[in-house]
């Protein structure tokens, strides 16, 4: 018998600043017991096991349930509540590093790249009867640049090999067999987009 299923979707809204309180008309609020696993604030604390947040800006998460034949059965929308007091999250064993030193995050930003005052988006986990952080990504440093996240040198690297597959402005692309039309970039900015926009 199929049952009926539910999705989550947590974005900060495309196209918007991050930091934007504006509110907006949407879904239906989710029940008061709803749990997040994704937070968006400032880093106002930070130690070697664990970050503590202040929470701010538009995060939502869209939840979405499915009638058995996969029609869309109602959507209900979280709006993160900044009014709340900080938050602290110990970070997961897979982002801390390993008594070698050595890191092994796979995706977002590592727990040594964050830096006090830093707007990130994190999503945590229940484990051993606490909320963990499982992933960081930076969205803003005053007064700074946001490093790359985990990858991004190897997307950089993949979209000039695949530009260069490319005859130059207006030529021919070998490998995919598309006209460039002036634009010598045509093949890299399909395959690569920055990390932290929303």
């Amino acid at each position: 018998m199929l049952r009926a299923r539910t999705q989550y979707f947590a974005h900060v809204e495309r196209g918007c600043d991050p930091l934007d309180t504006t509110p907006r008309v949407g879904p239906a609020p989710v029940s008061r017991g709803f749990k997040p696993d994704e937070y968006h604030g400032r880093v106002v604390a930070l130690t070697e096991k664990a970050v503590t947040i202040k929470l701010e800006g538009n995060l939502q998460i869209e939840v979405v349930s499915f009638h058995p034949d996969g029609t869309i059965k109602e959507k209900k929308v979280y709006t993160q509540d900044n009014n709340q007091a900080s938050l602290t999250f110990p970070f997961a064993p897979q982002l801390l590093p390993r008594p070698n030193g050595i890191e092994h995050v796979q995706r977002g930003h590592k727990v040594s790249e964050i830096q006090i005052g830093d707007v990130i988006q994190i999503r945590s986990s229940q484990w051993q009867g606490a909320d963990h952080c499982t992933e960081i990504k930076i969205y803003r440093r005053p007064a700074g640049r946001v490093p790359p996240t985990v990858g991004d040198k190897w997307l950089m690297e993949l979209g000039k090999k695949l530009v260069k597959t490319s005859t130059g402005i207006g030529g021919y692309c070998r490998k995919h067999g598309a006209r460039a039309r002036g634009k010598k970039s045509l093949v890299f900015s399909s395959t690569y987009s920055r990390h932290f926009h929303p």
